[in-house]
């Protein structure tokens, strides 16, 4: 995908990016090229965010985040 995506989750969260594969048929994201993502923790900026099952909690969904990560902490 390219160009302005935006992703809403039940969980609260917003990611929006500039590039991006996505799986349709399974849990499988890799966005990159500035990631902007708001939700319940504040708002946070990052180059890359992977998001996939978590390898240590089955049924869980995990989002990594990399590249120069600045988190803007909102309680």
């Amino acid at each position: 995908m390219l160009g302005g995506v935006t992703i809403s989750v039940s969980t609260g969260y917003t990611l929006t990016f500039e590039e991006g594969q996505i799986a349709l048929d399974r849990t499988s994201i890799l966005a990159f090229g500035g990631i902007s993502a708001t939700g319940p923790m504040g708002r946070l900026r990052a180059g890359l965010v992977s998001i996939a099952p978590a390898k240590d909690s089955p049924g869980h969904t995990q989002m990594v985040f990399k590249g120069g990560v600045r988190l803007l902490y909102q309680p």
